[in-house]
């Protein structure tokens, strides 16, 4: 296969690469370069110690918490922020803003409100838990 991984994807196309070379003829990856694992760092307590508590990957961590954030915030507008965030640096969730700030969001000419909703929809149905989970074991 041809493989493009961006983000998450990219993580997980390396190591597709690395069990699977057989099924790979190309890949490209953008945003995220390849990182081999550590046996002497977690990479959750790597970037707590680099960006701090406040670091989205570390505000991700503990189970029930961003949940709760994100209901008290709305579905919605959980989700444009993410989605419209623009600021230069590394994503920053401060625990007594959480991912809405007194910013108004402005979505990118991509995103459109009927993009929103339909995300929206779907992430009502099934919450944030899971894509939280893929945070909460990058430590395994």
């Amino acid at each position: 296969v041809f493989v493009v991984g961006h983000d998450w994807g990219a993580t997980m196309s390396w190591n597709l690469c690395l069990f699977r070379p057989d099924k790979v003829k190309a890949l490209v990856n953008l945003s995220v370069a390849f990182t081999p694992r550590s046996t002497k760092y977690k990479p959750v307590e790597s970037m707590r110690a680099f960006y701090g508590d406040d670091y989205y990957m570390c505000r991700f961590q503990e189970h029930g918490e961003m949940e709760a954030e994100c209901a008290s915030s709305g579905t919605k507008a959980v989700l444009t922020k993410i989605l419209s965030y623009r600021v230069p640096g590394p994503l920053m969730v401060p625990k007594d803003k959480g991912f809405v700030s007194d910013h108004p969001a402005t979505l990118p000419p991509w995103l459109t409100e009927e993009d929103i909703c339909y995300y929206t929809s779907k992430f009502e149905k099934s919450g944030f838990t899971g894509p939280f989970n893929y945070y909460r074991n990058m430590n395994v």
